[in-house]
């Protein structure tokens, strides 16, 4: 029995990676595990650079030795972000703000692990955004006159609103202002103004423009009224234009009567139902208003009511109506 019970133990060792103890009466007790081999030894080349921005790229390189075997798997971890990779080598950038403790350990061809080594990583922590600028930077919200056209001799008003500003100058010949305000002004000529709004921050400039003219264009020409009367003519009976004209240089009607003064009276006799034209002009523009005169040729029989012709029944006796 002794000579194959030894042979027997040896076996199981083998065949399990564990040592089984044969009691007396038959009963067996387990060992402890058995590594297969000698355990690899893991080595940190560099990890580079090794105090970091946020974000920037951080190169890892090891390598591993087995002195019985081949290094065949590699592990690398962090103690603030976890694992990192299964390379010998390799970059990362998204790494956690801190101070790392790095981790690595290799694998050979027989399955056993080394035991890590480790090397320290310092990321910065994220710079804070910036404190929002405790001075804005001046704006001039509006700079006008009003009117922006005026007569020689005539007052305008000059309006701005400024804000953010230290000190605020309007040019020509004003200087410092308030930063909202208004003023009148008496310019000779037409003039640019500028307005210019300052703080520690810069400067800022806005412009407006007077205009200013020696005479003021008069109003257009109106043709208060213009009408005939009689409007309806028998041929060879006259009929009179009446007319009133205001704000007009010149005043005309056509058909060969000319020029005429600004309110006035005409006789006519047009032959023929006639289109008379009243044109009235100054230098802002002309108007104009047509009327017409019709003109019809008497019928023994017509009265002519003012525009409307009717039948007398004295003269002109309508037939009995019926068969």
């Amino acid at each position: 029995m002794k000579k194959w019970l030894l042979p027997l133990v040896a076996i199981l060792v083998l065949a399990s990676g564990c040592v089984y103890v044969t009691a007396p009466g038959g009963q067996g007790t387990q060992g402890t595990t058995q590594t297969r081999g000698q355990l690899p030894t893991a080595y940190i080349d560099s990890i580079a650079p090794t105090t970091a921005l946020p974000g920037e790229s951080v190169a890892f390189t090891g390598h591993g030795t087995d002195p019985d075997g081949n290094v065949v798997g590699f592990k690398w971890r962090s103690s603030l972000s976890g694992d990192l990779s299964n390379l010998a080598s390799f970059k990362t950038s998204s790494l956690a703000p801190g101070t790392h403790t790095v981790y690595f350990s290799v694998q050979d061809n027989q399955g056993n692990w080394s035991n890590e080594v480790t090397s320290t990583l310092t990321v910065a922590a994220a710079a804070p955004p910036p404190p929002p600028p405790t001075t804005l930077p001046p704006i001039v919200n509006s700079f006008y006159t009003s009117p922006g056209t005026m007569p020689l001799g005539s007052t305008a008003t000059l309006h701005w609103n400024v804000s953010n500003a230290t000190s605020i100058t309007i040019d020509p010949g004003i200087g410092p202002v308030s930063s909202v305000g208004s003023m009148p002004i008496l310019p000779v000529t037409s003039t640019i103004y500028t307005i210019t709004a300052t703080n520690s921050l810069g400067s800022v400039m806005a412009a407006t423009q007077i205009i200013v003219i020696s005479s003021m264009p008069p109003d257009m020409p109106v043709i208060n009224s213009f009408f005939a009367s009689p409007a309806i003519v028998v041929k060879g009976n006259s009929t009179t234009l009446s007319w009133s004209v205001s704000n007009a240089a010149t005043v005309q009607i056509n058909q060969g009567i000319g020029t005429v003064a600004a309110n006035g009276i005409k006789t006519v006799a047009p032959t023929t139902s006639t289109a008379y034209t009243l044109t009235a002009t100054n230098p802002s523009g002309w108007v104009s208003q047509t009327i017409t005169v019709s003109v019809f040729t008497y019928i023994p029989g017509f009265k002519l009511d003012p525009g409307i012709m009717k039948i007398d029944p004295d003269i002109f006796k309508l037939p009995p109506s019926g068969p």
